[in-house]
Parts: structure tokens; sequence; C-alpha cells
């Protein structure tokens, strides 16, 4: 009962002394975990994997909680669990519906205290502390070497250094990658950004006008070129240039993003900086 209602207290916040009935059940209203707690609060938990939210999902559960308990239980939470790695842009969006989020840190503090020989619950914390060493392993490994989970933990820890608008899987007929976009800016023609496509980065341009596209895209092409080489910065032209309304115009050699030993996120940040000014500039400058 105290593991339990230790679990209960982070996922609340509630205080462990008043925590003194629980119940709990399963999958009511598409509710994944839902816990009475005392005689005043109620608890609903949407517990995720891979997937994310989607469908207003959140916001469905939670008027379906306050409509049940109007009246019953005074105090209401929601709490959101996710053992894989999400974003920071969704975690600031379910927050912002008035959930609490608990990632997979969070569980492995609580099952890093657990002492007991219960199969279910060392598998579980074994199969959490896998994922996360997969995650942390984009400090000890080449790029060339990353993977999925490699690459979302380079994603995350981007996430502390520059302004993300977000990442996520992108499919394409190649078999898709693993993309993150940041840094947009606009003029009266195009909006220009920088993506990660994994280990490849390129300068897009989002267009969405009636001039013929080709024009455009040439027009910041060259823009693009004139300023990376007066700063300095190699940019090599796309093996294939698009012609919808996301268009890459650019591509950084990947030494010139991530040198050639193991990750120096210092430098790193310098050069996405410096990038970010391309974008700026060919954008803003007059040439």
């Amino acid at each position: 009962m105290d593991d339990k209602v230790g679990r209960v207290s982070k996922l609340t916040s509630l205080p462990l002394k008043e925590i003194h009935s629980i119940n709990v059940g399963r999958q009511w209203r598409n509710i994944d975990i839902w816990v009475e707690i005392n005689e005043d609060c109620f608890l609903a938990i949407e517990d995720k994997t891979g997937t994310s939210i989607h469908d207003d999902q959140l916001n469905r559960y939670r008027s379906i909680v306050e409509e049940e308990y109007r009246n019953k239980r005074n105090q209401l939470f929601f709490t959101y669990v996710k053992t894989e790695n999400e974003p920071l842009s969704v975690e600031n969006t379910i927050q912002s519906k008035g959930y609490k989020t608990i990632n997979r840190q969070d569980l492995l503090s609580v099952l890093n205290g657990y002492k007991g020989n219960n199969p279910l619950v060392t598998d579980y914390r074994e199969h959490l502390q896998e994922i996360e060493d997969k995650t942390n392993n984009y400090l000890n490994s080449l790029v060339t070497e990353w993977g999925w989970y490699e690459w979302q933990g380079f994603y995350k820890e981007l996430e502390k250094h520059i302004n993300v608008d977000s990442w996520a899987y992108v499919s394409n007929p190649a078999g898709g990658f693993l993309g993150l976009w940041w840094h947009f800016v606009e003029n009266d023609e195009i909006s220009m950004y920088l993506q990660f496509e994994e280990s490849k980065l390129c300068f897009k341009i989002e267009y969405e006008g009636d001039e013929n596209r080709s024009e455009i895209r040439r027009k910041y092409y060259e823009r693009l070129m004139i300023v990376s080489q007066n700063m300095g910065v190699k940019v090599d032209k796309p093996i294939r240039f698009g012609a919808g309304t996301y268009m890459t115009i650019g591509i950084v050699p990947i030494e010139s993003v991530f040198g050639t030993s193991s990750i120096d996120l210092i430098h790193l940040t310098h050069n996405l900086e410096r990038f970010e000014q391309i974008v700026d500039c060919t954008i803003r400058c007059d040439l």
C-alpha cells in the first residue's frame, strides 16, 4: 500500500499523509486508468507508449470526468504518462490542457527505489532503462551510427539550446526520416527555415503563391549561395529540386554540422547559430 500511495502522490502532487484510501480501475469511457482517492479526489491517467495525443482526446476525457464527478468530488487530477520520447512542443500542449506530464525519467526514479523481485516490475524497469540508455547513446557514438532513439535524444537536447518548433517522423517514398524544424523567417513571398532530416541539414522554403515555383526556388537558391559563400559556409545544391509547397534549396555537408568525431554540443550550437544567420540574411538582406 505504501508503494501505491507514493506513486499516486507523485501523479497528483497530493501529500503522502493526506492519502488514506485508493480505488483503481481501467478503461472507463476510454480513459486508460482511473483512481478514486479518499472521498473527494479523482485521478484520470492517459497512458501512452509510442503514440501521442490525437483527436482532441485529452479535452474529451477532461470533460467526461468533470461531468461525471460534478458535485461529487471536488479535486480532479489529470495525468499524461509517456514512456517513449516526446517533443517539448507536445509536452507544452498537454500541460496547457491541464494535465501533469510524467515521463520515463520520472517513472525510473520511482522504479529504481523498488527493492522487491516481482518480475513484472523488474522487467518493466529494465525495458525503460534500455530506452533511456539508447536515447542517451548519441553522446557516445558517431552521428553515422545513430539510430531511432539516438536521433530522438539529440533532438531533445537541441530543444534546450535552440527554439525548436517541433520534431516528428516524416514519411516519404524513400522510407521516411525523423525530422526537426526551426527558425522560420518570413517575407512577402516565402517562409524560410531549417530542417534536420537526421544527418542531413536542409535550408527549406515554403511557398504557397501562384507564381512559377521554379522561378521562386531559383531566386532563393541563388540568394542562399551568395550569403553562404560570403559567410564562408559551404552549402551544397540538392541533387534534385522539389516542386511542392515545401522545397529544399540547400544542404549543409554533415561534417560542417557535426564535425568528424563524437558530438560537441557547444561547437554544434555555434554552427547552428551561423546557419540561422544565413537564413536571416537570405530573406532580409539587400544583395
